[in-house]
């Protein structure tokens, strides 16, 4: 009831369906390999949701959705950015038979569908000696990528390292093959990765900006970390 221009109890009512944003998601399981739609709504709509993928072909329509129920979505491609679009089916004579709730954009990449693909490395991080204290430093790429040649586990591969420039590709040889490790999701775009040789470290390259084709330089810094763009792929 209302007393003395403040709310003090009461009933929430719909007359319409209302998507609530911040609870219902939309993310790809590794371990189901399918897309994980749960919503949360409020209401007693006919709530759907259909995926349309980047050229605007409707991939996928669910059936009526109950709410916090999630449902999964397989046999959807990776590197692909959809649109996940949640609305009301309308019942009666309406001429609009969908009213939009949300859309939701999302692209996901399968651990398997990194094989045969290279990617350009934007940035790797190093430890440097300064004053007998080891700093982590950042250094940028322009020009070096790492390919996925084999997949030996979940997020473990067999790769090769490689320089793209004006003329040409020109492979690491002294260094190839290496082994990679997928250490991080996708964030801002990018993916956290170790590169090592046996074990070991690769070498930077502060001349060239890129990895050095040796593993034999005393004074080259170990890389520690290599975050690749995922804007910047290349099927191959």
């Amino acid at each position: 009831m209302v007393a003395e221009e403040r709310f003090h109890e009461g009933i929430w009512c719909y007359n319409k369906c209302i998507l609530d944003e911040a609870k219902t998601t939309v993310i790809y399981s590794h371990e189901d390999k399918a897309l994980v739609v749960t919503p949360c709504f409020y209401g007693q709509g006919n709530i759907r949701f259909k995926i349309i993928d980047d050229e605007d072909n409707v991939v996928y329509t669910s059936s009526a959705l109950e709410k916090e129920v999630q449902e999964n979505v397989y046999d959807l491609s990776s590197f692909i950015n959809y649109k996940v679009v949640f609305f009301e089916k309308e019942r009666g004579l309406s001429l609009k038979k969908e009213r939009i709730l949300k859309e939701f954009p999302i692209v996901f990449y399968a651990r398997e569908d990194f094989v045969g693909k290279s990617f350009k490395i934007k940035e790797v991080y190093f430890d440097q000696l300064v004053r007998g204290e080891f700093l982590r430093k950042r250094h940028y790429f322009n020009t070096t990528y790492v390919y996925f040649k084999e997949m030996i586990s979940g997020n473990e591969y067999i790769g090769e390292v490689y320089v793209r420039t004006y003329n040409g590709a020109f492979m690491l040889d002294n260094i190839n093959p290496v082994d990679i490790e997928i250490c991080s999701d996708v964030i801002d775009g990018m993916i956290e990765l170790s590169i090592t040789k046996d074990g070991d470290g690769l070498l930077l390259d502060f001349d060239h900006h890129g990895i050095m084709n040796s593993m034999d330089d005393g004074k080259a810094a170990d890389i520690f970390s290599y975050n690749i763009d995922m804007k910047g792929v290349e099927s191959v």
